[in-house]
């Protein structure tokens, strides 16, 4: 039996080596996500994405995975997903690590040009315009 003072050895199976650090198995690693939310305006008009799409599955043209609620995976690895009005698009969580900030904007800009692609087929097939106004990102 070990004694208060003694400290357990994890054993090299039990390990993940992630970024150059050796982290027990089972132990969280630190990360980031981030997100962008968008007013839409469709046709001059700021309107609910909820109300003009119905859901994130009217605007993209493939299949989608479906996440928690109402929120859907996208092929970039982000999800986009509708709150309160507003259409949101989020990354995946990015560990912690050096240019994790660089890696993290990056997924945001390829979902968010992902997302315009789906929309200008969208305009096409529908004669409408749309546009996306940010006002948030954190």
């Amino acid at each position: 039996m070990m004694s208060r003072d003694e400290v357990k050895q994890i054993r090299w199976a039990e390990r993940t080596i992630r970024s150059g650090r050796v982290v027990p198995a089972g132990e969280g690693m630190p990360a980031i996500g981030l997100e962008a939310e968008f007013t839409t305006v469709v046709d001059g008009e700021a309107q609910k994405p909820e109300d003009v799409f119905g859901s994130p599955r009217h605007v993209v043209r493939g299949p989608l995975v479906h996440r928690t609620g109402r929120s859907y995976h996208l092929p970039t690895g982000g999800a986009l997903y509708f709150d309160t009005g507003v259409m949101e698009i989020a990354t995946p969580m990015i560990e912690i690590a050096r240019g994790c900030g660089a890696r993290g904007t990056r997924s945001l800009w390829e979902s968010l040009g992902f997302l315009r692609n789906e929309l200008d087929a969208w305009e096409e097939r529908t004669s409408r315009s749309v546009r996306l106004v940010g006002f948030s990102a954190h």
